[in-house]
């Protein structure tokens, strides 16, 4: 299939060869044709072209990814008419039928499977539609916008929709035969009639003069038969003409419009209620309830566009494979252009909803797609500028608002730290953070400001809640110390694997080495063997204890060794700062892959802790002693539990009941 660009470029190249947008096509209440009408004599049979022929079959079967495009193309086209008349009759030209009000109805036959569009907008006089007809890309509604802006009418050459003129030729995605009555706001001029199956060739007859404006009637094709129903055709008008500035009706009969008109996000603030925003969060799908925070904002550079935002309270759960139903509604002149668009804001802020309304979007012939790459990342860069701003002034101004907000939608925010270097500054302060001396969350700028003068690193430790870190022994060295983070999120390992700093303060992961003492740092930036494991600080007396570790746990373990770190714990597991992190052995997990946690940790020992003592004493009493491999074995398993691993049930009850058995009978 040929891509758009190439279509659009064979459309432009060949614009001399083919059937043109009727550049309106519009429909007039009162434009009726009849036989009797008609001078069948005058009729004029136009052959197709066979190069715009086969641009035509392009068009219809190609261009358009959903057929009921068809009736947002036809309105668009009628207000563009109704655009051009009120323009003129603002310039006191001398126009046909001057009272007529300007409106667009829209009726259906499901008798005769016929759908009608009129309007009371500028029509064409025959050489007009004879020239338009002639020219897929080169519409009456171009011309017009080109005329306007050599006189410097932008403003109004912005309202106008159809720019390519190819929107007409949708119709014959669902029409098999097609009719265009139109009449000319010239006074004089003379009412035509187009028809054609958009096959080889149309008609144009010249038939008696009717009310001004446009007339279109389809003839349905069987399979587009579903179209013929009253609520399918609001659905359809209100999904994607709801805000064009002209009354739309449907039915004959109808004394009220169907469209709003007046679109919210380009009404000024002063005028619109509460109720109005909550009405568009829901009609949008933001949920049933109010949002969370309304942003309606207008933007003049670098790139023009109206936007309300609203900052929902929740949203889809799933981490980096999120559901794709989400995205903001981008219209362009108040046309909607895509329901979802993925291109307004960066995926990590989906859980804003809302709309995007631009005059400056170049749209490719079908209307469906953004030409210009670079627009839709300068409006994306605004809109992101603009939540975070919002995001980060609810923060200060209601704390409260705020927190609730973030308990809903962390994971989120912190998705954008790992993929938005652009703004992770931004988003880093938008963080918040469970801690070992806070009670309440804080963010990182709080935490610095309570650092002590000597810390040089922000603690933080990965785990699988907040219950369990706030007993992890790695809190014990810095329970009368320093404060350390408490991260309990899965997608916490991957954002410490992407953060390295916050205001020139290095992240420290506290399971990592054994004590952060001068020592440890001279160590480390000693030129040691890279798989030796430093000794601890009372490795010497408890060194037959260390080996029978070693030789139980086998590769079980990187190494085992003393610690002054513990307080109330008898040991724990400690990353050695080599291999993989901690960060990164969450990452793997939670990702569906586990490796060996332990295979790479060292086993640091209390030896002060009495579990510790006895087990020594024991072993200098009897190295044969049963006791002490099945005690060696289950606190190596409880450790893994505290670090969030689960060892093997089975083994686990049975160690327990030998160790309770052994204890009880020397009872």
């Amino acid at each position: 299939m040929p891509s758009i660009y190439l279509i659009e470029k064979e459309l432009r190249s060949n614009c001399q060869s083919i059937t043109k947008t009727l550049r309106q096509v519009k429909g007039v209440e009162h434009l009726t044709s009849s036989p009797e009408s008609k001078d069948e004599s005058k009729k004029t049979i136009h052959k197709f072209q066979a190069d715009a022929q086969q641009i035509l079959e392009i068009v219809v079967h190609s261009l358009y990814k959903r057929k009921e495009i068809f009736l947002r193309e036809l309105i668009s086209n009628a207000a563009d008419a109704l655009n051009r008349v009120r323009f003129k009759q603002a310039s006191g030209e001398e126009l046909k039928d001057s009272d007529l009000p300007l409106e667009i109805r829209i009726s259906f036959d499901e008798d005769a499977k016929t759908i009608t569009i009129k309007d009371t907008g500028g029509g064409m006089t025959q050489e007009e539609l004879i020239v338009d007809l002639g020219t897929i890309a080169d519409s009456g509604t171009r011309a017009f916008l080109e005329e306007l802006k050599k006189e410097g009418k932008t403003d109004i050459a912005d309202s106008l929709i159809g720019t390519f003129g190819v929107g007409f030729y949708s119709v014959f995605m669902v029409a098999e035969k097609v009719q265009v009555i139109t009449s000319s706001a010239q006074p004089d001029a003379q009412t035509v009639e187009w028809v054609s199956r958009g096959e080889d060739d149309y008609s144009i007859t010249p038939i008696e003069n009717a009310t001004r404006g446009t007339e279109v009637t389809l003839h349905l094709r069987e399979d587009s038969h579903d179209f013929i129903r009253q609520f399918r055709l609001k659905e359809l008008i209100q999904r994607y003409s709801n805000y064009i500035p002209f009354p739309i009706y449907l039915g004959n009969e109808e004394k009220e419009p169907i469209n709003v008109q007046k679109a919210l996000w380009r009404r000024p603030k002063d005028q619109i209620k509460d109720e109005d925003y909550e009405n568009l969060f829901q009609t949008i799908g933001g949920g049933w309830g109010k949002p969370l925070k309304t942003i309606h904002w207008t933007v003049d550079s670098p790139i023009q566009f109206y936007a309300i935002l609203f900052i929902a309270e929740t949203a889809d759960r799933r981490l980096f494979f999120p559901e794709t139903d989400w995205g903001i509604r981008l219209f362009s002149k108040n046309v909607l252009i895509d329901e979802q668009s993925k291109d307004v804001t960066p995926e990590y802020l989906r859980f804003v909803k809302g709309v995007v309304d631009s005059e400056d979007l170049p749209l490719n012939v079908s209307r469906e797609v953004v030409q210009a790459d670079r627009l839709l990342m300068k409006i994306q860069r605004a809109v992101t500028t603009k939540i975070l701003k919002e995001l980060e002034n609810l923060s200060k101004k209601d704390a409260d608002v705020y927190n609730k907000f973030y308990e809903a939608n962390a994971p989120f925010l912190k998705e954008g730290v790992i993929k938005d270097s652009r703004n992770r500054e931004k988003l880093l302060d938008l963080l918040r953070f469970h801690s070992s001396k806070q009670e309440n969350t804080t963010s990182l700028d709080e935490y610095v400001e309570r650092m002590k003068p000597e810390q040089e690193e922000i603690h933080y430790l990965l785990g699988e809640d907040l219950e369990t870190l706030s007993r992890s022994p790695h809190l014990e060295f810095y329970e009368d110390k320093e404060e350390v983070i408490l991260l309990d999120q899965p997608i916490d390992a991957f954002l410490m694997m992407n953060v390295v700093e916050f205001k020139e303060k290095r992240f420290h992961n506290v399971d990592q080495a054994s004590v952060p003492t001068k020592e440890d740092k001279e160590d480390k930036e000693s030129t040691q063997e890279e798989q030796k494991v430093p000794e601890g600080p009372r490795d010497t007396e408890f060194a037959p204890l260390i080996d029978k570790f070693k030789e139980i746990l086998g590769d079980q373990l990187a190494g085992v060794r003393t610690t002054e770190a513990l307080t109330t714990s008898p040991c724990r597991l400690v990353n050695p700062g080599t291999g993989f992190s901690s960060s990164m052995h969450r990452a793997f997990k939670y990702m569906g892959d586990k490796p060996a946690l332990s295979a790479q940790k060292i086993l640091e020992l209390n030896p002060e802790h009495s579990i510790i003592q006895s087990l020594n004493g024991r072993l200098e009493a009897s190295s044969d002693d049963p006791v002490i491999e099945l005690s060696i074995r289950q606190l190596l398993d409880n450790s893994l539990i505290l670090e969030g691993e689960f060892p093997k049930p089975a083994d686990l009850v049975e160690r327990t009941q030998r160790l309770l058995e052994m204890t009880l009978k020397e009872k």
